[in-house]
């Protein structure tokens, strides 16, 4: 009897690019940064206490419970830790200028002599789609043999648009493996090492709130293994959630508001660096239980990692920038969302005041979110739309803003955002779809317009003029 598998084979290389890839010195540390799709803070400490007390007690990690997303899916917060940058102005003008590639912080540990590894399980992945470059820049990968398996129809589907199987592997435990094998394959050489992994397709996690209790074994189990095998000795491992979850029913409640837009994230530093540089570590785990942090501050603690920045950390804080900070010094009290690059929408530290559903003041928001969605709308094959029902609407301090959300009619969507309201005009930055938008949105092309955020929002506020007859609320909320 014949059947097909697969298996990720790690084999070492000497250099990369001209660099050298150099063995592991005093004070250096590995890196890996392991991103779970869809899971928030609050999700994972109610189905996963076992695992946040290995992590916090035996592993002696720490936790950051401000921790706030800065876009509303996994490619911003994804390109936010990788690049550093707001990623949709900067892709843009890096596009306008013709550039095929771009800078990513595995390849600033790739020019300082770490092997470097890329692992993600979503095709056609996150950054060199939607970035458009042509050759991955990193010299471990797995996106030629994830091409030839979606080639030969090797996905097993089990699930809402989603495939959870390659063969008779499971693609979330598959790629933790790949993790583990490049880090074990250059652990046991002596050399420096740098692992990235963007996981989405392959959790349950991406399409139910309780999925996470499905695979959270797996997680347990690496973790386990990193610890075993020694590997957890000289590597820090941040491992979270690359933005909250968004689920049904639970996505229009408040704490699911809040839990979109607060993701899981630990950071786990060996033993020995946090007893050489207890400032630097101490600074973390304080910034991790009293102060507002995004995922552009992972970026900078990356960074000040490579650097080696550990004896009198610098947090590099600029009050004007709208960017991330070194966590491994402390983060001012006074930081506020804008300058974590928290936009409003996303921003949970501000006072909320519930408005009545028939507030002149919600209904003239929703009001205006319909216009803004129709101008938005405009020459696309979506259609306009005509009547609202308000769900839910706050009052944002300080700045007055409105956070909205809204049901339309006859053509049903349910939408929410933050209108930003500023010396009599109105600013619209982001729309969350609070039903199975991917139904009715297949007219538009989502892999071109991630590159702007103005027309990710269409994508957000579509619905496609020949998929309206799918446009019921039964038929867009009945799903599991």
């Amino acid at each position: 009897m014949l059947y097909r598998n697969y298996h990720s084979q790690i084999i070492p290389i000497k250099e990369y690019n001209g660099h050298e890839i150099e063995d592991s010195g005093t004070d250096d540390l590995n890196v890996m940064v392991i991103m779970l799709e869809s899971i928030s803070r609050l999700t994972w400490l109610r189905h996963s206490p076992e695992i946040h007390e290995f992590i916090t007690q035996e592993l002696g990690g720490a936790i950051l419970n401000g921790h706030h997303v800065v876009g509303g899916n996994s490619f911003p917060n994804n390109y936010a830790v990788m690049r550093g940058l707001e990623v949709y102005s900067d892709l843009r003008k890096l596009l306008m200028g013709g550039v095929e590639g771009i800078e990513i912080i595995l390849m600033d540990f790739a020019k300082k002599g770490y092997a470097t590894l890329l692992a993600e399980d979503f095709l056609p992945g996150k950054i060199p789609s939607y970035a458009k470059i042509k050759k991955i820049p990193v010299p471990h990968h797995d996106r030629a043999s994830r091409v030839l398996r979606r080639s030969k129809d090797q996905y097993i589907p089990k699930g809402p648009d989603l495939n959870y199987c390659y063969g008779e592997k499971n693609i979330f435990n598959y790629t933790l493996n790949q993790v583990f094998d490049f880090s074990q394959k250059y652990r046991s050489l002596g050399k420096k090492f740098m692992a990235y992994s963007a996981i989405e397709t392959g959790l349950h996690s991406h399409h139910s709130q309780n999925g996470i209790s499905q695979d959270k074994h797996m997680v347990m189990n690496f973790l386990k293994k990193l610890h075993a095998s020694g590997i957890i000795n000289n590597t820090v491992v941040f491992i979270g959630g690359d933005h909250g979850c968004r689920f049904k029913d639970y996505f229009n409640t408040r704490v699911g508001y809040y839990e979109t837009s607060l993701p899981l994230m630990y950071g786990i530093f060996p033993k020995w660096f946090r007893e050489k540089y207890p400032t630097a570590f101490g600074n973390f785990k304080f910034n991790g239980e009293n102060r507002l942090t995004s995922q552009y501050d992972l970026y900078y603690t990356l960074r000040a990692i490579l650097n080696k920045d550990f004896i009198n950390p610098r947090s590099h804080y600029d009050p004007n920038s709208h960017y991330g900070v070194n966590l491994l010094a402390r983060v001012p009290e006074e930081r506020t969302c804008q300058q974590a690059g928290v936009g409003p929408h996303f921003c949970m530290c501000g006072r909320k005041t519930r408005l009545d559903n028939t507030d002149p003041r919600a209904l003239k928001a929703g009001q205006i979110l319909i216009t803004k969605v129709n101008e938005l709308l405009k020459d696309t094959p979506c259609v306009q739309y005509d009547k609202f029902d308000v769900i839910e609407a706050y009052l944002v301090y300080p700045n007055e803003d409105i956070t909205i959300a809204i049901e339309t009619k006859p053509v049903y969507a349910s939408m929410r955002t933050t209108l930003s309201l500023t010396e009599g005009h109105v600013t619209l930055r982001h729309i969350d779809r609070l039903e199975r938008y991917s139904l009715v949105t297949k007219c538009m092309n989502e892999n071109t317009a991630k590159l702007q955020d103005l027309e990710m929002m269409k994508i957000w506020a579509c619905v496609c003029k020949d998929s309206v007859w799918r446009a019921t609320k039964q038929r867009l909320n009945d799903w599991s």
